[in-house]
């Protein structure tokens, strides 16, 4: 049918819909499962600035919920002489590097290239 297409869900069964907002999207070179996404803001996750596993799963639960795009660190401190208001990541230190970039991983990426 034309504006339906089956994805694969996590190894179960696959899903067809013709709503809108589950059908896939093209980002340039990137095509999104869907048209839901999660906008960037601050959970309170972190501990000393740094992501926590609490941080990081709770970003895999919304993408296994098949969230297609999801923004982090929404009110991050950006500059040392940034004040942190209330668990702000500090993405301003090169500690954080490591740590996000390990996102997004396969079992949590919806996206297809």
């Amino acid at each position: 049918m034309r504006g339906t297409e089956t994805l694969p869900r996590y190894g179960k069964a696959k899903m067809t819909s013709k709503d809108p907002l589950l059908q896939p999207y093209r980002l340039k070179h990137l095509t999104l499962r869907n048209r839901i996404m999660s906008t960037a803001h601050e959970p309170a996750y972190s501990e000393d600035g740094m992501p926590t596993e609490r941080y990081r799963l709770y970003h895999v639960e919304k993408a296994k919920g098949g969230l297609a795009l999801n923004m982090t660190a929404g009110s991050a401190v950006v500059s040392p002489d940034s004040p942190p208001a209330f668990g702000n990541l500090h993405a301003w230190r090169d500690e954080i590097v490591p740590w996000l970039r390990g996102w997004p991983t396969p079992a949590t990426s919806t996206a297809r290239r």
